[in-house]
């Protein structure tokens, strides 16, 4: 279930003349179809996700779009920047003084109704009282465009799971009894950097990297801690890294030293209900279909009330987009949706385990890593 094939697909199109700036044309064509279904003759991306899915430019400013145009308003702090990255669109860089969105609102002109994404609840009211025709926040003309991935996003997630697999080689040697949960996170932080990879930030957390040990391995989502690794420990670790603007999110639990009979039939576990989720990740099932193999193999097993979380999610400019992989999820699966399959068991101050792995859909579920999902003993 190795992944192969799309980079060289990739740079077939490219010796044919592909060019990106046809691929950001594709892109904006699917948002301005799904947004004029539903009867948007605007569209307008407030987010830095939605601009770079856009324009391929990662910063502060405002995309405007029409049927055939589509502008880029951003100030002087990034307008160099943006007028030499920037795909596709007119640049206006607005002086300082002067409102970006004052700018925007002004290039809805007479349109019957603009659709914006996730805008801040202040940058939406702002430009309700400018946008004469009115604004309505629907972000799903972007998400359903973002959802399947094209032939450059493909590109740049094989390469980012090729990353994190020696991101985990690193985490083989750095790993011992003694080091502390925050030295691991800033060593495997240091090795994601240095390999190329930009590290995201989350709300939901203090920490980018989950490094959690012993007990704080039972907590899914463990705040990082100055513990020192003890021998007889799981160690859980879950790497979210951005290559060229795309997430791989994966999960390792590797032992310390040795581990006992119970440790090894929970991993156990949690490898084959990680394997029957992969196997149902093909274009057709429904994504909640692929929580049920998940998570009927680890209750059929006596631990369905120590899995505690859906199994995994849509990943791609964001950790979490469409498909929902969850167990009331009736999306069906596209071919080159980009998912994660993540079961994990959690025992309360003795310990957890958790596998993840990134993976492209498709007739054989093409995973982005390939480190081993075997149990790992480290020192």
């Amino acid at each position: 279930m190795k992944i192969g094939g799309y980079k060289e697909k990739r740079a077939a199109e490219v010796a044919a003349g592909r060019v990106e700036e046809a691929m950001f044309e594709q892109r904006v064509k699917r948002v301005f179809e799904q947004a004029s279904k539903k009867g948007f003759s605007q569209v307008i991306a407030t987010t830095p996700q939605n601009v770079f899915y856009l324009t391929g430019f990662w910063g502060g400013g405002y995309v405007v779009l029409s049927e055939g145009k589509m502008v880029f308003v951003t100030g002087t702090l990034e307008g160099e920047r943006a007028a030499a990255q920037v795909k596709g669109a007119e640049v206006i860089v607005v002086p300082r003084g002067k409102s970006m969105l004052d700018a925007a609102a002004s290039l809805c002109g007479e349109a019957k109704s603009v659709c914006i994404d996730d805008a801040s609840l202040s940058v939406f009211n702002a430009l309700s009282k400018k946008v004469k025709s009115g604004v309505v926040c629907d972000p799903d003309a972007f998400y359903s465009a973002r959802r399947v991935k094209d032939a450059y996003e493909l590109e740049a997630l094989v390469d980012g799971g090729r990353i994190v697999d020696k991101i985990y080689e690193r985490a083989f040697e750095v790993v011992r009894v003694g080091i502390t949960e925050r030295k691991v996170q800033g060593e495997l932080i240091m090795a994601a950097c240095e390999l190329g990879c930009d590290i995201p930030g989350f709300s939901e957390t203090l920490n980018p990297f989950i490094v959690a040990s012993g007990p704080n391995s039972a907590f899914p989502h463990a705040e990082l801690s100055d513990r020192g690794i003890q021998k007889g420990d799981f160690v859980v670790m879950d790497l979210v890294v951005r290559y060229r603007g795309y997430i791989v999110d994966t999960t390792r639990t590797f032992g310390v030293g040795s581990v006992n009979v119970e440790m090894k039939e929970v991993y156990s576990f949690v490898q084959d209900a990680q394997t029957a989720g992969i196997e149902q990740a093909k274009p057709g099932v429904t994504s909640g279909d692929v929580d049920k193999a998940s998570r009927q193999f680890i209750e059929n097993k006596g631990y369905g009330s120590f899995f505690t979380h859906s199994t995994g999610h849509g990943v791609g400019i964001d950790v979490h987009e469409e498909p929902r992989v969850s167990p009331d999820a009736k999306e069906t699966l596209l071919r080159h949706d980009a998912i994660t399959v993540e079961p994990g068991i959690y025992l309360t101050g003795k310990f957890g385990v958790r596998i993840e792995d990134s993976l492209i859909v498709d007739e054989s579920p093409k995973l982005l890593t390939s480190y081993p999902r075997e149990l790992i003993v480290v020192g």
